[in-house]
């Protein structure tokens, strides 16, 4: 197995073993929507380190998208600054998923027209796309680290 995808692997049994608890009515549907989220976070980063983004915007649409879900669902039961601070989350969340999104799409553009297929040219947006997804990654642990505090079973 190559060191990448040890890496991937390694990410994605820590992001599953010590996902954060979340408060929510049906937790099945929340360990679904968790686990496709986890899904894509691991193939986002996989794609991200090998270069190969095809596909990448459109899956990682589903953040983008439970981000903009989250706005509509603060928990109850808290305070208005904790209401703003779990908005401020989930804006953040939407904003750099987005970023992302828009970031790949660019990526993908610019290496379609390599002159030589075999040979990435030094992008830096590489790296852009990179900051994006670590920030992304950062906001759902911070959100969840404050927020969704009840044990999943």
């Amino acid at each position: 197995m190559g060191t990448v995808k040890k890496w991937a692997v390694i990410l994605g049994l820590t992001l599953l073993v010590g996902a954060p608890a979340v408060r929510a009515a049906d937790q099945g549907e929340v360990k679904q929507m968790m686990g496709e989220n986890f899904q894509v976070v691991l193939t986002a980063l996989v794609g991200l380190v090998t270069t190969h983004y095809e596909g990448l915007p459109e899956r990682l649409d589903l953040i983008r998208q439970h981000a903009e879900d989250l706005k509509g669902s603060v928990p109850t039961g808290i305070n208005d600054f904790e209401r703003r601070t779990f908005i401020t989350y989930a804006f953040n969340l939407e904003y750099k998923t987005a970023n992302l999104i828009t970031v790949l799409k660019e990526l993908i553009a610019r290496d379609k027209q390599r002159p030589d297929p075999n040979r990435l040219d030094m992008d830096y947006l590489r790296a852009v796309a990179a900051s994006h997804f670590g920030d992304m990654v950062t906001t759902c642990v911070l959100c969840h680290n404050e927020f969704r505090r009840q044990v999943l079973k």
